[in-house]
């Protein structure tokens, strides 16, 4: 908990291999705003993507910024949220 808090500001949750941190907002959550990001992580995003636009769903284009040199690309889900698959 961050010092003179006394709610915790964020949780770990694990199962298995499927691993969740959340965090506490500071304002309330707005998609347009995109106040938060989700990220799913993957071993290979290439074969992620192909595999989510072939089932259909709008995929954005893969982009490689430095802090995923093996790519990431943007989903948006049905309530306007970004999600954002990037490697593991």
């Amino acid at each position: 908990m961050p010092a003179g808090e006394s709610d915790p500001a964020w949780a770990w949750l694990e199962a298995d291999r499927a691993h969740l941190m959340l965090a506490r907002a500071d304002e309330p959550v707005v998609a347009d705003q995109q106040a938060v990001l989700f990220y799913l992580y993957c071993d290979d995003v290439v074969a992620m993507r192909a595999t989510l636009k072939q089932s259909g769903v709008d995929v954005g284009p893969i982009a490689y910024p430095f802090y995923a040199p093996r790519g990431e690309f943007r989903v948006h889900d049905p309530d306007g949220y970004v999600l954002m698959v990037t490697h593991t």
